[in-house]
């Protein structure tokens, strides 16, 4: 969750909100609301693509916060994690090796329900 406390009245969904009240965001819910997302709950990267980039900028998507106090890292993580997935996916053909459904579990931050277990297979290229 992130929290962040009122600095003048608003309101929000309708309810008054007071200078000094906690505000509490959980990206868990917002990221699984019917609302902005078909199907929330399946692991669908392709509804990033069918997604037009102001809806996404909007706040209905933010892993790594958003604002001024967004996370410092979170451009050096997706490019990390772009680097390190196209590198496995060109060298490599990625296969579970239990087939046990893994689900998000939230905590602090989203773990899977069970340690999924992989078998990487050398492409040869």
């Amino acid at each position: 969750f992130m929290s962040r406390i009122a600095v003048e009245p608003t309101q929000i969904c309708g309810r008054n909100i007071a200078p000094g009240t906690i505000i509490v965001i959980s990206p868990w819910v917002l990221h699984r609301h019917r609302r902005f997302w078909s199907e929330p709950d399946l692991f669908r990267p392709a509804r990033f693509v069918e997604r037009p980039r102001a809806h996404l900028s909007g706040g209905a998507f933010i892993p790594f916060g958003s604002g001024p106090r967004s996370c410092l890292g979170a451009s050096f993580a997706l490019a990390e994690a772009t680097i390190l997935m196209a590198y496995l996916i060109e060298n490599f053909v990625i296969s579970l090796v239990d087939r046990r459904p893994v689900m998000p579990k939230a905590i602090i931050s989203t773990m899977p329900s069970v340690e999924p277990a992989f078998r990487l297979t050398a492409t040869g290229t």
